[in-house]
Protein backbone atom coordinates (compact mmCIF):
# COMPACT_ATOMS: atom_id res chain seq x y z
CA UNK A 1 0.00 0.00 0.00
CA UNK A 2 1.15 3.26 -0.64
CA UNK A 3 0.90 6.97 -0.26
CA UNK A 4 -0.15 7.33 -3.76
CA UNK A 5 -2.95 4.93 -3.92
CA UNK A 6 -4.28 6.56 -0.73
CA UNK A 7 -4.64 9.85 -2.27
CA UNK A 8 -6.23 8.08 -5.36
CA UNK A 9 -8.47 6.77 -2.95
CA UNK A 10 -9.35 9.71 -1.56
CA UNK A 11 -9.72 11.66 -4.26
CA UNK A 12 -12.49 9.07 -5.93
CA UNK A 13 -14.06 9.43 -2.53
CA UNK A 14 -14.45 13.03 -2.72
CA UNK A 15 -15.92 13.32 -6.20
CA UNK A 16 -17.45 9.91 -6.48
CA UNK A 17 -16.57 10.07 -9.97
CA UNK A 18 -13.16 8.77 -11.53
CA UNK A 19 -13.35 10.83 -14.27
CA UNK A 20 -13.31 13.62 -12.26
CA UNK A 21 -10.61 12.25 -9.32
CA UNK A 22 -8.73 11.71 -12.66
CA UNK A 23 -8.41 15.30 -13.86
CA UNK A 24 -7.90 16.65 -10.06
CA UNK A 25 -4.99 14.57 -10.06
CA UNK A 26 -3.80 15.32 -13.48
CA UNK A 27 -3.33 11.50 -14.31
CA UNK A 28 -5.26 8.82 -16.63
CA UNK A 29 -8.92 7.59 -15.52
CA UNK A 30 -6.93 3.98 -16.01
CA UNK A 31 -4.11 4.66 -14.19
CA UNK A 32 -6.29 5.34 -10.56
CA UNK A 33 -8.80 2.83 -12.24
CA UNK A 34 -5.78 -0.05 -11.93
CA UNK A 35 -4.34 1.61 -8.31
CA UNK A 36 -7.64 0.97 -7.10
CA UNK A 37 -8.07 -2.42 -7.86
CA UNK A 38 -4.79 -3.16 -6.65
CA UNK A 39 -5.63 -1.35 -3.05
CA UNK A 40 -8.84 -3.52 -2.77
CA UNK A 41 -6.82 -6.88 -3.63
CA UNK A 42 -4.25 -5.98 -0.86
CA UNK A 43 -6.54 -4.80 1.50
CA UNK A 44 -9.08 -7.76 0.57
CA UNK A 45 -12.61 -5.91 0.22
CA UNK A 46 -13.99 -3.89 -1.86
CA UNK A 47 -13.99 -0.43 -1.88
CA UNK A 48 -16.21 1.05 -4.32
CA UNK A 49 -20.14 -0.13 -6.02
CA UNK A 50 -19.09 1.09 -9.51
CA UNK A 51 -21.57 1.38 -12.13
CA UNK A 52 -22.55 2.72 -15.02
CA UNK A 53 -23.99 5.90 -13.65
CA UNK A 54 -22.46 5.99 -9.95
CA UNK A 55 -19.88 5.39 -7.85
CA UNK A 56 -20.51 4.99 -4.08
CA UNK A 57 -18.59 3.57 -1.42
CA UNK A 58 -18.87 0.16 0.54
CA UNK A 59 -19.28 -0.19 3.84
CA UNK A 60 -15.79 -1.13 3.94
CA UNK A 61 -14.99 1.83 1.67
CA UNK A 62 -16.56 4.22 4.33
CA UNK A 63 -14.03 2.69 6.95
CA UNK A 64 -11.20 2.50 5.01
CA UNK A 65 -12.06 6.29 4.23
CA UNK A 66 -11.55 7.62 7.80
CA UNK A 67 -8.09 5.16 8.46
CA UNK A 68 -6.84 6.71 4.88
CA UNK A 69 -7.13 10.18 6.08
CA UNK A 70 -5.21 9.63 9.13
CA UNK A 71 -2.39 7.12 7.67
CA UNK A 72 -1.85 10.26 5.29
CA UNK A 73 -1.94 12.81 7.72
CA UNK A 74 0.64 11.14 9.94
CA UNK A 75 2.80 10.55 6.88
CA UNK A 76 2.46 14.30 5.98
CA UNK A 77 3.28 14.89 10.06
CA UNK A 78 5.85 12.31 9.85
CA UNK A 79 7.81 13.81 7.15
CA UNK A 80 7.59 17.98 8.36
CA UNK A 81 9.12 16.50 11.53
CA UNK A 82 11.99 15.12 9.86
CA UNK A 83 12.82 18.09 7.83
CA UNK A 84 12.32 20.26 10.46
CA UNK A 85 14.80 17.84 12.43
CA UNK A 86 17.31 17.68 9.13
CA UNK A 87 16.70 21.88 8.94
CA UNK A 88 18.12 21.98 12.68
CA UNK A 89 14.82 24.15 12.76
CA UNK A 90 14.40 26.14 15.95
CA UNK A 91 13.02 29.71 17.21
CA UNK A 92 10.78 31.35 19.40
CA UNK A 93 7.09 32.42 19.09
CA UNK A 94 5.14 34.44 20.80
CA UNK A 95 1.51 34.43 21.09
CA UNK A 96 -1.69 36.00 23.19
CA UNK A 97 -4.85 34.63 23.82
CA UNK A 98 -8.34 35.64 25.20
CA UNK A 99 -9.60 35.09 28.71
CA UNK A 100 -11.30 31.72 28.43
CA UNK A 101 -10.26 30.39 24.90
CA UNK A 102 -7.94 28.10 27.06
CA UNK A 103 -11.04 25.56 27.72
CA UNK A 104 -11.81 25.02 24.03
CA UNK A 105 -9.08 22.93 21.36
CA UNK A 106 -6.73 25.62 21.75
CA UNK A 107 -3.89 23.37 24.09
CA UNK A 108 -4.41 20.65 21.31
CA UNK A 109 -3.19 23.23 18.52
CA UNK A 110 -0.32 23.68 20.66
CA UNK A 111 0.47 20.25 20.85
CA UNK A 112 -0.32 19.80 17.09
CA UNK A 113 2.04 22.47 16.44
CA UNK A 114 4.99 21.73 18.67
CA UNK A 115 5.34 18.02 17.53
CA UNK A 116 5.44 19.36 13.97
CA UNK A 117 8.24 22.04 15.30
CA UNK A 118 9.89 20.60 18.31
CA UNK A 119 12.62 23.22 17.88
CA UNK A 120 10.11 26.28 18.51
CA UNK A 121 9.99 27.61 21.73
CA UNK A 122 6.69 28.37 22.81
CA UNK A 123 5.78 31.16 24.95
CA UNK A 124 2.27 32.23 25.62
CA UNK A 125 0.18 35.58 27.81
CA UNK A 126 -3.55 35.87 28.50
CA UNK A 127 -5.04 38.92 28.95
CA UNK A 128 -8.04 40.92 27.36
CA UNK A 129 -8.46 42.03 24.25
CA UNK A 130 -6.91 45.29 24.58
CA UNK A 131 -3.98 44.35 25.97
CA UNK A 132 -3.52 41.71 23.53
CA UNK A 133 -3.72 43.87 20.86
CA UNK A 134 -1.25 46.47 22.03
CA UNK A 135 1.47 42.67 22.77
CA UNK A 136 0.49 42.58 19.37
CA UNK A 137 1.14 46.21 17.86
CA UNK A 138 3.98 46.70 20.18
CA UNK A 139 5.91 43.95 18.57
CA UNK A 140 6.36 41.61 21.65
CA UNK A 141 3.91 39.35 20.15
CA UNK A 142 4.05 37.51 17.13
CA UNK A 143 -0.17 36.73 17.12
CA UNK A 144 -2.93 36.63 18.61
CA UNK A 145 -6.33 34.76 18.88
CA UNK A 146 -9.06 37.49 19.72
CA UNK A 147 -12.63 38.10 19.20
CA UNK A 148 -13.37 40.01 16.26
CA UNK A 149 -14.69 43.42 17.23
CA UNK A 150 -15.60 46.58 15.52
CA UNK A 151 -12.76 48.42 14.68
CA UNK A 152 -10.12 46.13 16.41
CA UNK A 153 -7.10 45.48 14.58
CA UNK A 154 -8.72 46.59 10.98
CA UNK A 155 -5.13 48.07 9.36
CA UNK A 156 -4.37 46.39 6.21
CA UNK A 157 -0.62 46.03 8.04
CA UNK A 158 -2.83 43.10 10.14
CA UNK A 159 -3.54 39.18 8.76
CA UNK A 160 -6.77 38.03 9.97
CA UNK A 161 -8.11 34.21 10.27
CA UNK A 162 -11.66 33.46 11.11
CA UNK A 163 -11.09 30.19 13.02
CA UNK A 164 -14.36 29.66 14.93
CA UNK A 165 -17.63 30.99 16.04
CA UNK A 166 -19.53 30.59 19.39
CA UNK A 167 -22.48 31.53 20.78
CA UNK A 168 -23.39 33.46 23.71
CA UNK A 169 -24.18 32.10 27.07
CA UNK A 170 -25.50 33.71 29.71
CA UNK A 171 -24.56 32.71 33.55
CA UNK A 172 -27.15 33.34 36.49
CA UNK A 173 -27.12 32.22 39.76
CA UNK A 174 -29.12 29.02 40.44
CA UNK A 175 -31.88 30.93 42.45
CA UNK A 176 -32.09 33.49 39.57
CA UNK A 177 -35.79 33.71 38.09
CA UNK A 178 -34.54 32.63 34.73
CA UNK A 179 -32.17 29.63 35.82
CA UNK A 180 -34.35 26.69 34.77
CA UNK A 181 -35.03 28.79 31.41
CA UNK A 182 -34.51 26.69 27.94
CA UNK A 183 -32.66 30.12 26.58
CA UNK A 184 -33.02 34.16 26.84
CA UNK A 185 -32.70 37.50 25.09
CA UNK A 186 -29.95 40.21 26.56
CA UNK A 187 -33.62 42.33 27.52
CA UNK A 188 -34.09 39.68 29.84
CA UNK A 189 -31.55 40.81 31.92
CA UNK A 190 -31.66 44.62 32.05
CA UNK A 191 -32.71 44.74 35.58
CA UNK A 192 -29.22 42.73 36.45
CA UNK A 193 -26.04 43.51 37.70
CA UNK A 194 -24.22 42.40 34.20
CA UNK A 195 -20.64 41.83 34.92
CA UNK A 196 -19.61 41.39 31.66
CA UNK A 197 -21.93 41.09 28.19
CA UNK A 198 -21.29 42.35 24.39
CA UNK A 199 -18.75 43.32 23.14
CA UNK A 200 -16.77 41.61 25.92
CA UNK A 201 -13.59 44.63 25.42
CA UNK A 202 -13.71 45.87 29.01
CA UNK A 203 -14.89 43.62 32.32
CA UNK A 204 -15.85 45.05 35.45
CA UNK A 205 -14.42 42.17 36.32
CA UNK A 206 -10.38 41.27 35.99
CA UNK A 207 -10.85 37.49 35.05
CA UNK A 208 -13.65 35.28 34.34
CA UNK A 209 -12.91 32.76 36.92
CA UNK A 210 -13.61 35.98 39.39
CA UNK A 211 -16.70 36.91 37.58
CA UNK A 212 -17.76 33.11 37.99
CA UNK A 213 -17.28 33.76 41.64
CA UNK A 214 -19.52 36.63 42.01
CA UNK A 215 -22.23 35.41 39.62
CA UNK A 216 -22.23 32.17 42.37
CA UNK A 217 -22.51 34.36 45.01
CA UNK A 218 -26.01 36.15 43.78
CA UNK A 219 -23.94 39.52 42.84
CA UNK A 220 -25.01 40.04 39.15
CA UNK A 221 -24.84 37.50 36.34
CA UNK A 222 -22.83 37.62 33.11
CA UNK A 223 -22.84 36.60 29.10
CA UNK A 224 -19.92 35.84 27.64
CA UNK A 225 -18.95 33.75 24.20
CA UNK A 226 -19.59 29.68 25.01
CA UNK A 227 -16.27 29.09 25.20
CA UNK A 228 -15.67 30.72 28.09
CA UNK A 229 -18.47 29.01 30.17
CA UNK A 230 -17.27 25.31 29.33
CA UNK A 231 -16.28 22.61 31.96
CA UNK A 232 -17.20 25.50 34.95
CA UNK A 233 -15.15 24.25 38.00
CA UNK A 234 -14.16 27.28 40.02
CA UNK A 235 -17.62 28.35 41.46
CA UNK A 236 -20.96 25.84 41.84
CA UNK A 237 -24.40 27.68 41.91
CA UNK A 238 -24.18 28.50 38.55
CA UNK A 239 -26.70 27.55 35.68
CA UNK A 240 -25.88 28.55 31.91
CA UNK A 241 -28.22 29.20 29.25
CA UNK A 242 -28.64 29.67 25.91
CA UNK A 243 -28.64 33.48 24.76
CA UNK A 244 -30.79 33.92 21.81
CA UNK A 245 -31.00 37.07 18.96
CA UNK A 246 -27.41 37.74 19.19
CA UNK A 247 -24.75 36.77 16.88
CA UNK A 248 -21.86 34.30 17.15
CA UNK A 249 -18.61 35.76 18.70
CA UNK A 250 -15.49 34.73 16.09
CA UNK A 251 -12.56 34.26 17.34
CA UNK A 252 -9.91 35.57 15.00
CA UNK A 253 -5.75 35.29 14.95
CA UNK A 254 -4.15 38.52 14.30
CA UNK A 255 -0.73 38.94 12.90
CA UNK A 256 1.47 41.42 11.54
CA UNK A 257 2.07 40.71 7.72
CA UNK A 258 5.61 41.99 7.76
CA UNK A 259 6.52 39.97 10.81
CA UNK A 260 9.96 37.78 9.52
CA UNK A 261 9.60 35.02 11.92
CA UNK A 262 9.31 31.57 10.14
CA UNK A 263 8.09 30.34 13.36
CA UNK A 264 5.25 32.34 12.74
CA UNK A 265 4.61 31.19 9.08
CA UNK A 266 4.63 27.65 10.41
CA UNK A 267 1.59 28.13 12.68
CA UNK A 268 -0.38 29.69 10.20
CA UNK A 269 -0.04 26.66 7.94
CA UNK A 270 -0.88 24.47 11.19
CA UNK A 271 -3.98 26.86 11.74
CA UNK A 272 -5.52 25.89 7.84
CA UNK A 273 -4.92 22.44 8.09
CA UNK A 274 -5.95 22.17 12.42
CA UNK A 275 -9.00 24.44 11.59
CA UNK A 276 -9.73 22.91 8.23
CA UNK A 277 -9.77 26.12 6.51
Amino acid sequence: MTSRQLEYFLAVARYLNFTRAAEALYVSQTAITRQIQVLEEEVGARLFFRTKKQVQLTAAGQVFLTEARAILERTRSACQKAEAAAEGFSGRLKAGYIKGYEKTSFSHLLMTYHRENPGVRLELERGGADLLAQTLQSGSADLIFAPAYEDFLTGEEYGRLALREYPLRAVVYSSHPFAQKPELRLEDLEGDELFSRPPFRVHDCPDIENTFILVSAEMGVCVLPEYATRHLTTARNLAVIPVAGQPSVTILAYWKKDTENPALTRMLDCLLRFYRL
